[in-house]
């Protein structure tokens, strides 16, 4: 089982979590629910805030669900940072842009059909076809 938090450095734990608690906590996420009295000590030792905990995913549906699935187990998690891969970098990139001298944070990111045809306009603006 994950420890969640400060947890995960620490020799304290509430208890020993069992494979029922496991079974019992992966049913949650899966179907949604109150959490079990007996289990809230296992998730709430040094827990992180929501805005500490970043969740990535490679597309945007499976962002949707994991945000759906978390807020119907946790609606105090809405500041949670739920995003895809490369939203998440672009995002990082926006705010921090200041570090790379001679850039500004309105860039776009190109995917290959995308430069493909910006690398042919440049060639045909430049006479070289």
């Amino acid at each position: 089982m994950i420890k969640y938090g400060n947890a995960y450095n620490s020799d304290f734990t509430y208890r020993k979590p069992t494979e029922a608690d496991c079974l019992a906590l992966s049913t949650l996420v899966e179907n949604g629910g109150e959490v079990p009295f007996e289990l809230e000590p296992l998730l709430r030792v040094d827990a992180p805030e929501p805005w500490q905990i970043l969740a990535i995913t490679f597309t945007k549906k499976a962002t949707n669900e994991m945000r759906e699935r978390i807020l119907k187990f946790c609606p105090s998690a809405d500041s949670l940072w739920i995003s895809t891969f490369h939203s998440m970098c672009a995002t990082i990139l926006r705010e921090n842009i200041s570090a790379l001298d001679g850039f500004n944070r309105f860039f776009t990111i190109y995917d290959t059909t995308d430069k493909d045809k910006l690398l042919k306009k440049i060639v045909s603006d430049l006479g070289f076809e």
